[in-house]
């Protein structure tokens, strides 16, 4: 397979814009001339179809994509990564649609008849040592650094070397196993390119104005948060102080121990913020590996049959020394008592309900929370970035008042790549 056919098939490879030629368009022209119109078109489509909206089967790109013209693909897109930098919740967005396009991809390497040189073309351009594997027709075999390097970020025990076929440096896969693991190669990939895409705050402004449409359903196709099982809108203000002090503590890039990152992370599940959300919340922390946060999380997330755990009790956190009466600024009695609140979810249900009702009527708010939830253990809960230590030098902290503010709009930082998926 030639590059030429390699990179009109999968136009992130690296080199991809060689094949324009004297077709270079600026970044401007590409955003405002007439010209490229169909272009932007095609961009928009793959935005969106990577997000998840329009996504074809097993994840296939859209139909326009296979009837354009290789050139119109390659900038198309670099239109895509001008999209998703300039998108509300860049970082929460670029994710999504890093792994989208990584999806598309795999499906374009699983599909029937797929050439094996295409397979190992593929993995050359992303640095990987991938071969035909000997005497095994379509297995293919990694070259043991780059099986690491790419099953580093997987969790399941499926992709542990134990349980694989080692001979000689080189790891012998079926098809469907190293689809999945080259597709997490292209994800890597992606997620630092479009870490390093650094636009003009001029051209971002014009890209915001011109695509208002676009970034409007991209936002609800990523949104930050969603409501919790207290009903309503998601109040972060609200959050009991030990809550807020957790999350300020991590956006600070400070150490935070075990039992204050698990009870964060149960209660921002419990509240209703989204796996994104609260791994996200942990990006400031010391040594974040995205892959690891979001598995821990996820564990957290799931418990008891996706009920997830419940956070630990006040008397618990004041135990593990992560309460913080001390920042209850707006209501300096609630913590005090623990026979009216036992629990963090106490203190936010009783703070939201004293919101709703004293927009709704002049009636003092409720000074007493009947039924709180049972007792979380954290020693009993999965870790959340077990093992940090000093802070990742690129981390981009996420802004905040509280414990599940917005993160920094800035693109997500450039990471190693054998840490892209924990804190």
């Amino acid at each position: 397979m030639t590059d030429a056919a390699l990179v009109a098939r999968y136009p992130f490879l690296p080199g991809s814009s060689d094949l324009l030629g004297d077709l270079r368009p600026s970044l401007q022209d590409l955003v405002s001339d007439p010209g490229y119109e169909p272009v932007r078109h095609l961009a928009r489509e793959e935005v969106i179809a990577a997000l998840g909206a329009k996504r074809g089967p097993e994840g296939s790109a859209p139909s326009t994509f296979d009837a354009a013209k290789p050139e119109e693909r390659i900038l198309s897109f670099l239109y895509s990564r001008m999209l998703v930098a300039v998108a509300p919740s860049s970082q929460r967005v670029a994710r999504r649609w890093c792994e989208g396009v990584a999806s598309s991809a795999a499906s374009q390497l699983g599909r029937p008849g797929a050439p094996p040189e295409e397979w190992t073309g593929l993995a050359s351009s992303l640095d990987l040592e991938v071969i035909p594997a000997e005497g095994s027709s379509g297995h293919l075999s990694f070259a043991l650094p780059s099986y690491c390097r790419l099953s580093s970020s997987l969790r399941e025990d499926r992709f542990r070397l134990a349980r694989q076929d080692l001979r000689r440096g080189w790891v012998d896969v079926a098809p469907a196993l190293g689809v999945e693991l080259l597709e997490e190669g292209v994800r890597a990939y992606l997620s630092d390119e479009v870490a390093l895409l650094r636009l003009d705050p001029e051209l971002q402004s014009g890209i915001k104005e011109r695509e208002a449409e676009l970034l409007s359903r991209v936002s609800a196709l990523a949104p930050a948060y969603t409501p919790g099982g207290f009903g309503g809108v998601l109040r972060p203000d609200l959050f009991p102080p030990c809550m807020k002090q957790i999350r300020s503590s991590l956006d600070h890039g400070q150490n935070v121990p075990h039992a204050g990152r698990f009870a964060l992370a149960s209660f921002m599940n419990k509240v209703g913020v989204e796996v994104d959300a609260i791994v996200d919340a942990y990006r400031g922390a010391p040594n974040f590996k995205e892959g690891l946060t979001r598995y821990q999380v996820t564990q957290i997330a799931h418990h008891d049959g996706g009920e997830g755990y419940t956070p630990p009790d006040c008397a618990t956190m004041a135990a593990n020394g992560i309460c913080a009466k001390q920042l209850d600024e707006a209501r300096p009695q609630l913590c005090a008592d623990p026979g009216r609140v036992r629990n963090p979810l106490n203190y936010y249900r009783t703070r939201t309900r004293s919101s709703v009702r004293s927009s709704s009527s002049s009636t003092p708010p409720p000074t007493s929370d009947a039924g709180a939830p049972k007792t979380g253990d954290a020693s009993e809960a999965p870790k959340v970035g077990a093992g940090a230590g000093t802070g990742e030098p690129n981390a981009a902290p996420a802004t905040s008042t509280g414990p599940a503010s917005t993160p920094s709009p800035d693109p997500a930082r450039r990471t190693p790549a054998g840490a892209h998926r924990t804190a």
